[in-house]
């Protein structure tokens, strides 16, 4: 076993793909945000405290290929780091639509550097499907439903820029991560009854 496995966590191999694979919360509350210091001083610390706490589930997180590449941040660092997508991920999910499409994004250098993760779900409609992202997009798959209204050009900083705002970014999101999670627990309630019913 190579080194770059040994660090690994999760391992995935078909014989001409082989991908370290890492956990990345796809939730942010902004809590400890600078920019975001005066919509948050405005809110209530229980309820900052709440939704950092719901935000612990396991609907909460996703896998990304890990290990640096060469020329190319991890899309978990891309996607903090950048700030026409400030880690939120309605917006990242926007940017894999349109890398499935061909289409000009804020992350394209980074999504092309791991493009054999990708190519393993087929297209768009595929890696939602795979990953359970369905509340976050419309039934044709052809649009993301952003937590927060955002323009078609990718703004700089795209923070909720009031306290309506920070809410509404704060309901969209708990509810996305409720959905997707009983939609796990519920696909690994099925996959155990099919087990037991033949007997593995």
């Amino acid at each position: 076993m190579s080194d770059e496995k040994k660090g690994s966590y999760l391992y995935f191999t078909d014989g001409t793909v082989d991908l370290n694979l890492t956990s990345d919360c796809i939730t942010h509350t902004y809590r400890n945000t600078a920019k975001m210091k005066d919509v948050i001083r405005s809110v209530s610390p229980i309820e900052i405290n709440a939704f950092f706490n719901a935000c612990f589930v396991i609907g909460g997180y996703t896998l990304f290929p890990g290990g640096q590449r060469a020329g190319v941040q991890t899309i978990n660092q891309a996607r903090g780091c950048n700030l026409k997508i400030v880690d939120r991920f309605d917006l990242t999910l926007e940017c894999i639509r349109r890398q499935y499409l061909g289409i000009p994004n804020p992350l394209e250098n980074t999504l092309k550097g791991y493009w054999d993760f990708f190519e393993l779900f087929c297209d768009f409609r595929g890696y939602v499907e795979f990953f359970l992202l369905n509340d976050l997009v419309d039934e044709e798959f052809q649009r993301v439903n952003f937590h927060i209204p955002v323009d078609d050009e990718f703004p700089s900083l795209p923070f909720p820029k009031t306290v309506d705002e920070y809410t509404q970014y704060k309901n969209s999101t708990l509810t996305f991560i409720d959905r997707r999670t009983e939609g796990m627990l519920n696909f690994s309630g099925n996959q155990s009854s099919q087990n037991g019913k033949f007997g593995l």
